[in-house]
């Protein structure tokens, strides 16, 4: 019996989606055709394979891009245990149609010819099945979390902190996280830095990865934004002279602030309003560059007036 075939070139320009995250033991993205109704994703290695979900999440993002409704998202486990050390072929990610008639490769979204790369990155042996998330900055600001692991694993998970044009900042995944094992995670795996000891990283974007060269992000709500220098010199000033009122902010706890505290902290926030009018003076600048010219009025043309 005749397997799916290739689709055609037109085909092919008319898939919408694609791979969204690769990690080490999941992969997940969104896949719409116009013409084939999609229904499975597929982790190939040759004639191997590998892993297979089914085309069916909620996606209510993906349904406002496309104007149409339905179920278009797909995540894709990928087994710690697999029993290839070595891939035999390129590893490659197809999305069938529901007659199993059509298949379509699938590329991660935004870098296109890195697909394989990353693929290859997520399955090599010595870190597949590590799972993990990058929880961004503590409720005070002052120091990036997360947590990582692979399960039956007795050495601890490595992670590599990000920011462009700056070296990946190894941490190692062992402090514990109370409350993780309830969850079915283990609870000696999370990591910690203190923004303080990244200062080369203040004001950038950053994230974390499972690998140093950068390929497989962490999953993460939302983007983290570094404070700008002005703004950490001056937090870290605080959190020098009175370290306890941060201590306390990390636990949850409110302490009453002393009088040298609220002098801190009203200096502090007086240089963030002056930031603040900086950057709105700053705006009101650029729409005046930007609002186009008045014509000149008859007066200003003959008295050779540039008004």
């Amino acid at each position: 019996m005749a397997g799916p075939r290739q689709e055609s070139d037109h085909d092919a320009k008319l898939l919408r989606g694609g791979i969204e995250l690769i990690t080490p033991s999941l992969i997940a993205g969104w896949a719409y055709h116009p013409h084939h109704a999609l229904s499975d994703v597929r982790l190939l290695s040759g004639p191997h394979l590998l892993a297979h979900g089914r085309i069916q999440d909620p996606r209510p993002d993906v349904e406002d891009h496309l104007r149409r409704e339905g179920r278009f998202g797909f995540q894709l486990e990928i087994p710690a245990d697999l029993p290839l050390s070595r891939l035999e072929s390129a590893p490659q990610i197809l999305a069938l149609s529901a007659d199993g008639s059509q298949r379509f490769p699938l590329s991660y979204i935004g870098a296109r010819s890195s697909t394989q790369r990353r693929l290859l990155a997520a399955l090599d042996p010595e870190r597949r099945g590590l799972r993990g998330h990058f929880d961004g900055l503590t409720p005070d600001g002052g120091t990036l979390h997360g947590w990582c692991y692979k399960a039956g694993e007795r050495e601890p998970a490595k992670v590599w902190l990000q920011a462009r044009d700056l070296p990946p900042r190894e941490l190692i995944c062992q402090q514990l996280r109370p409350g993780m094992a309830n969850q079915g995670h283990v609870e000696a795996c999370g990591f910690r830095l203190a923004i303080a000891e990244w200062p080369e990283a203040a004001g950038a974007s950053v994230w974390a990865t499972f690998d140093p060269e950068g390929l497989l992000r962490l999953p993460q709500a939302s983007p983290v934004q570094l404070p700008p220098p002005e703004i950490l010199e001056a937090t870290l000033l605080v959190r020098e002279r009175e370290p306890d009122a941060f201590a306390a902010s990390a636990l949850g706890v409110s302490l009453a602030p002393t009088e040298r505290q609220a002098e801190h902290w009203q200096a502090l926030d007086g240089f963030r309003r002056y930031l603040d009018s900086l950057e709105g003076e700053l705006d009101r600048q650029e729409q005046i560059r930007l609002r186009p010219p008045r014509p000149r009025s008859l007066w200003g043309r003959l008295l050779g007036s540039n008004r």
